[in-house]
């Protein structure tokens, strides 16, 4: 069975917690936000007949909403980044969230408009991601983290001959 490594937010993780661990064959990723916060997250999954949604993620509300959609199976999601602030609310919530794949960057969704940000930059490789995980707070993405899937098997070493 394939071992996944938690990339841990670096703190606390407030409200609902969620997790996707093992879904990495992702199709398309649904994306709410407003002017200072990602409000919700949603996946859709290839699976072997199809695909199927996850649930919601936070409350699909705010001023914008985006697909984000990949030419699957070719396009795989690569890294992950964006800003967490915690100004005017005293907890940290996700700001801005980009998106990168094999083939091309989506974002930045959500803006920044603060004195103080947290950058964050998960990048795992065209094979390595294992899933999403995070949490939801007054109804927005407080957090958001990955799940690494590590090499599962080597490629067997040839002899060299002199």
């Amino acid at each position: 069975m394939q071992q996944h490594i938690k990339v841990r937010v670096p703190f606390t993780a407030y409200g609902i917690k969620w997790d996707e661990v093992g879904n990495s064959e992702i199709v398309q990723i649904l994306i709410s936000y407003g002017k200072s916060t990602i409000n919700s997250i949603q996946f859709v999954y290839a699976e072997k007949y199809g695909v199927r949604l996850s649930k919601v993620f936070g409350e699909p509300s705010g001023f914008n909403f985006k697909p984000v959609s990949f030419d699957y199976p070719s396009e795989r999601l690569t890294s992950v980044s964006g800003k967490y602030s915690s100004e005017g609310c005293g907890y940290p919530r996700l700001t801005t969230l980009t998106l990168c794949t094999n083939k091309r960057n989506y974002g930045p969704f959500g803006t920044f408009e603060g004195r103080t940000s947290h950058d964050f930059n998960y990048e795992f490789g065209a094979r390595g991601f294992g899933g999403f995980h995070g949490s939801v707070w007054n109804k927005s993405i407080c957090c958001i983290g990955v799940y690494f899937k590590p090499v599962d098997k080597l490629n067997p070493v040839k002899d060299e001959v002199d």
